[in-house]
């Protein structure tokens, strides 16, 4: 994973925006320590129940992991991350990214 993705969403997260990240199954954990480590200190909980692993920080912002469209579906975010999923090209995921930061005022899809 590039270290400078995992960085920005850490850092967005710890100004307490709400992140999304799409990624493959077997990234996910690696991923989700990866993001955890960047601040430790910051870090409230850490969950890493399968289909729904997550890190919490203090300032109330998350790193969410998806796997795929499908579960990006009823969720609520600022930014949603694309980059580490294959299929970050595809019209079909562009779009349901779209809709998860539909509602916030300063929504973000990175690709």
């Amino acid at each position: 994973m590039n270290r400078y993705i995992l960085h920005g969403i850490a850092r967005d997260a710890i100004d307490g925006k709400r992140v999304v990240f799409t990624l493959t199954g077997h990234d996910v954990i690696q991923t989700l320590d990866a993001v955890a480590a960047i601040e430790p200190s910051e870090v409230a909980r850490v969950r890493r129940t399968n289909g729904d692993a997550a890190v919490f920080f203090r300032s109330g912002g998350s790193v969410r992991f998806a796997l795929s469209e499908m579960s990006l579906r009823g969720r609520s975010a600022d930014v949603v991350c694309l980059s580490g999923h294959p299929r970050a090209g595809d019209d079909r995921l562009v779009a349901s990214a779209r809709a998860v930061v539909a509602a916030s005022p300063c929504g973000e899809v990175i690709r």
